[in-house]
Formats: C-alpha cells, structure tokens, sequence
C-alpha cells in the first residue's frame, strides 16, 4: 500500500466499479459530480477509460474549465469486439470534445487518439514504475529458494514474463515459442508470474507439455524485486501496450528482454530491446535462441536495458505533471 500524507484529503466514490454497470455508473457520476461541487477544485485530473468518461462527464456538466484526462494506454484494438470497441471510442471521442489535455505516454497513443477523430491538446509524460520492495516475505522465500536452486544447481536459464494473464498480454505466445525451444533442449525453465482470465487455461496448457520441474506458476506478485534478477530472458509477448511498465522494471536489472513491436513499446524501446513480430512465436523462440547462445549479444541487451530504466525515473515524472497542472493554472 503507498501511505497518504495527512495533508492529502480523500473523497471515494464507492460506486465505482470496473466494468460496466449502468445502475452503478449512473450513481457513481452523481457521486463526483456531488464532490466537485463540494470542494471545487482548481484541476480535475481523471484516470483510465472508464473512470476517466464518467470523472471527465461530471467535471463537464458542473462547468469545470481544467481538466485532464490520462488513458494509461488505449482500448481501440486488441481488448474487446468491433461493437465494443466502436463504443468506447465513440466515447473517448465525446469526451474528448471537453478534456483539455490528454496525458499520453508515447507518439503511439497520441496517433490512437488521434486516428479516432480527438483534436485535444496532447501532453507527453512516460511512467515511471513504482517499486515495492516489502511484504509477501514467506511467499517468495521458498519461490526464490526452487528458482535459485534451478539456476545454481541444474543449470536452468529462466525464460518468462510478468503480466496479467489476459488475450491481449499474448501469454499464449510466449508459451508456443517457449515450446518450441524446449524440444531441442532440456536446461529451459518456464517461469510466469501473474494472475488473470486465462490462468487456468494457461496453467492447463502447461501442465499437458511440461514436466513438472521445468516450469513455475507463481500467481500474483506484488514485490517483484526480488524476482526479476532471476529472469535471464525477460519476453513481453503482448499485441497491444501503450507502454509496457514491466520493460523499464526489468531493465532496472540488466535483463536482457525481448519485446513484440507493437503499440508504444518501439518508441521508447526501440533499440534497447529486441523486438519481434506480434503473435510469431517462431520469432520469439528465435530471438530468446540468439540471446542465449550469443553472450555478446546478451550481454548488449542486459547494457540497453539498465540504460533504458534510467531514461524514465519517478523524479522526471512528477516534475512533468507540475509542468502540466502550472501550464493549465496559468491560463485562466
């Protein structure tokens, strides 16, 4: 949990919930608008698609002159059907129509937003990780002790990733290109950290290919700092990421990572990660191959990487989104 400072007051809407439900939705926007009356705020600083729709339709039915909305990445492809899809957009596009400044991560989603007709003002912060470093002390002690040993003793290289097991997050490919590998040799060891919908297909799935010592479901972890070191090919397989927060705290490591081009990941990565193809899983199993059969080759990426995670820092981050709040007090 990150502590609130005292002098940081909260309001919380207790309808709000994460998918749709428009008995909830309709009292949860009743709710903010209730609380932008009561404090009047100088900003209204909204967050995430649909969150940021009904915050950012409050703020505009109470007359407010500032606000801003931060998507943390889009859902104009690769999460829900073509009527889905064609829905929210609709709604980004109307709710556009009153947001001043839409905080995007990379040129990627600005074009997304762009693309479906959004004419606001755009402004660029890329996010920075928040680390966790307490907690689940007994959980991961005996995780790491088996990963350790698998390193150490058997002479495994740990091939995975941290994600939300979820279609979008390719969890699915990572495993076909893992498979493929593991058929010509037996030093693999398949480690997936996360939790989602396609958990017990996933873990179904492996089960019928694996032997039980060459691979490791973890669930969800909320301290990963203690297991990214242990990565010696970090695969992030998605179809769509806006940004891809696990690439910048896998860096902080010197892992080496490989990366589907897709989204925001070639713009900020590009170059310091080696990308693949979407959906291939024979280019994924080549890719994860070269790097460990080239030690050069490894240790380049392990240097991108690091170098990589100290271009985003939570310093750079928090000095932009004052640069953004002063540009907006400002103009009256």
């Amino acid at each position: 949990e990150i502590e609130i400072p005292k002098e940081l007051k909260i309001r919380r809407i207790k309808n709000f919930v994460r998918d749709i439900n428009l008995v909830k939705d309709s009292l949860a926007l009743f709710e903010c608008i209730k609380v932008i009356i009561e404090e009047k705020p100088d900003i209204i600083h909204t967050r995430t698609s649909k969150a940021g729709f009904i915050g950012r339709l409050a703020a505009f039915l109470t007359g407010h002159q500032r606000i801003i909305y931060s998507p943390h990445g889009h859902i104009f492809y690769g999460y829900f059907s073509h009527s889905k899809t064609f829905l929210f957009s609709l709604l980004e596009f109307i709710s556009s129509l009153y947001t001043d400044v839409i905080v995007v991560r990379t040129d990627d989603e600005r074009i997304a937003f762009e693309n479906i007709g959004c004419k606001t003002k755009f402004f660029t912060i890329p996010k920075a990780p928040y680390k966790k470093e307490t907690g689940e002390e007994e959980k991961l002690g005996e995780i790491i002790k088996k990963l350790e040993k698998k390193k150490k003793e058997e002479g495994k290289k740990i091939i995975g990733t941290i994600s939300r097991f979820e279609p979008v997050k390719g969890i699915r490919h990572l495993i076909g290109a893992f498979l493929k590998l593991y058929q010509e040799r037996k030093d693999l060891f398949l480690l997936l950290v996360g939790d989602g919908t396609e958990k017990n297909d996933v873990e179904r799935i492996i089960k019928e290919k694996l032997s039980e010592d060459d691979f490791m479901l973890t669930g969800w972890i909320e301290n990963k700092s203690l297991i990214y070191p242990l990565f010696d090919v970090f695969v992030v397989p998605s179809l769509n990421e806006a940004w891809g927060i696990t690439i910048i705290e896998a860096g902080e490591y010197g892992i080496p990572i490989v990366a589907s081009s897709v989204g925001g990941i070639p713009y900020f990565a590009g170059g310091y990660v080696k990308l693949v193809p979407p959906k291939n899983e024979e280019k994924i199993a080549e890719a994860i191959e070269e790097i460990l059969e080239n030690p050069k080759l490894a240790k380049n990426l392990s240097e991108k990487s690091r170098e990589l995670y100290l271009k985003f820092n939570e310093k750079l981050m928090i000095e932009k989104y004052i640069e953004l709040y002063d540009m907006l007090l400002k103009n009256e």
